[in-house]
């Protein structure tokens, strides 16, 4: 199963992988009336190992999970969720979106992570090559 979600340019496994993590956490934030940190936390963690687990391929995971939490927020938003839960309309649920702000820096943390621990001799691909942040490049 994997072999096949690799096949088309190895981009549909880290797009799944990342609307999943969105739709989870997306689902969680509309569903507390809490600040719990505990959450926001685990969606930082989250980001950051797809980062590290994706490296060269991780700008796949960036819109599902840039785009999540505001997508999920709609959704409630016609479902007839109130506030506290999600935003009172769909003008102000935009705000959302500046998501992608720390989502881009969280990938490129995870990214930087595995490189470094690649070039330390960790978490090598199997052929023994370090990891590439871009793909399709070598080192000269």
């Amino acid at each position: 199963m994997q072999r096949r979600l690799t096949q088309v340019g190895g981009w549909l496994l880290p797009f799944f992988e990342a609307s999943a993590v969105g739709l989870i956490a997306g689902i969680g934030d509309v569903n507390r009336s809490s600040s719990a940190p505990i959450e926001d936390f685990a969606f930082v963690a989250c980001v950051v190992f797809l980062g590290a687990r994706h490296a060269g391929r991780a700008w796949v995971c960036w819109a599902p999970l840039g785009a999540s939490f505001y997508l999920v927020h709609l959704a409630a938003i016609a479902r007839g969720y109130q506030p506290p839960y999600v935003e009172p309309d769909a003008m102000a649920a935009r705000a959302c979106l500046t998501n992608f702000f720390p989502v881009t820096f969280l990938l490129v943390v995870g990214v930087l992570l595995r490189a470094g621990l690649s070039a330390c001799g960790w978490f090598r691909p199997r052929d023994g090559s370090l990891v590439r942040v871009f793909p399709r490049t070598s080192r000269g």
